[in-house]
């Protein structure tokens, strides 16, 4: 007759918090974000959440990786940046894919600012006569 190994520590507490009652379903949020550092600098990187059902952050967010873009225009950077994201988004989506409970959120900054003054520009210069 075989032994059955012995539960870690973190197997026992969420057992025991299980059993009083207290535990919290869990799931892994990764985020993929592009964002400004200043006027022409772009930050790209990736963090991990894990947050209970309800989107409530549990254990904070932890730093998976980044790239820093820093040429002298906005547009080359944003150009560079842009490759690698969708490396990032290819490569978490995939991740996320197999681990239970998994989800990629995605923000890219510049284009959310982007799309901000298109709509202004619609809205005040074609909108209107």
């Amino acid at each position: 007759m075989s032994k059955l190994p012995e539960a870690t520590p973190e197997q026992r507490e969420t057992l025991h918090q299980k059993a009083i009652g207290k535990h919290k379903e869990t799931k892994v949020e990764y985020e993929v974000m592009l964002r400004y550092q200043d006027t022409t600098e772009l930050i790209l990187d990736v963090r991990k959440d894990i947050v209970d059902l309800n989107k409530e952050d549990i254990e904070g967010s932890e730093y998976i990786e980044g790239f820093v873009y820093d040429h002298h225009s906005l547009e080359q950077n944003y150009k560079d940046a842009l490759k690698q994201y969708k490396k990032l988004l290819v490569k978490y989506r995939k991740l996320a894919k197999k681990e239970e409970n998994s989800s990629v959120n995605v923000w890219d900054e510049v284009e959310y600012d982007a799309n901000k003054l298109i709509a202004i520009k619609k809205e005040n210069y074609y909108g209107r006569d």
